[in-house]
């Protein structure tokens, strides 16, 4: 009996010019994200939080990742544009969000950074893996924070505001690449 299964396609993992434009270009929002974070730490300190001496080494991971592939992309095209760095950004807000108060925490507005670098990047399916992942993180990491009814109310309110946005930045995304694939079509033909 013969196998019905098609074979696997290795997947050329060399990026093209504009994928390592594009990651270079995140690289450097990134960087900016990292950077705004620091000076909301100074102007904002978050609220007492068992975690919160924890915040600024957390604050000082996501500025080594950020420093660290903004490095990489000065360095020229390589496999590392391949990458789906935004998982890595997901977790790192996750846990500025739990150091910094839960639900309250102005670094939930980071994960939709995350969603837009994955549905840009890598299309709609992506966007709405990385829109239901920062749903899980964010709902995770604030219910451990829910101290009251109010509290619980902000919580879901902010978990669905993330969704919802997610899904519309996840959809936008795609609509970008399938813009820039029907652009390059002309340029292949002729």
């Amino acid at each position: 009996m013969a196998s019905t299964k098609e074979p696997t396609v290795a997947r050329n993992l060399d990026p093209t010019l504009d994928e390592f434009l594009e990651a270079c270009t995140l690289a450097r929002m990134r960087l900016a994200l990292v950077l705004i974070a620091l000076l909301g730490l100074f102007i904002d300190t978050p609220a007492a939080s068992r975690l919160a001496p924890w915040t600024p080494l957390a604050v000082g991971a996501y500025i080594t990742v950020s420093v660290g592939l903004l490095a990489l992309c000065e360095r020229g095209p390589h496999a590392l544009a391949q990458l789906r760095w935004h998982w890595l950004d997901m977790l790192l807000f996750a846990v500025l969000v739990a150091c910094s108060g839960g639900a309250h925490s102005v670094f939930y507005l980071f994960f939709y950074f995350a969603i837009l670098g994955a549905s840009v990047h890598w299309g709609w399916h992506e966007g709405v893996r990385a829109t239901l992942g920062a749903v899980l993180l964010f709902g995770g990491v604030g219910l451990a924070f829910v101290q009251g009814a109010q509290d619980a109310s902000d919580l879901m309110g902010r978990t669905a505001l993330l969704l919802a946005l997610g899904l519309m930045i996840a959809y936008w995304g795609e609509s970008k690449g399938e813009l820039r694939r029907r652009l390059a079509l002309p340029r292949r033909g002729g």
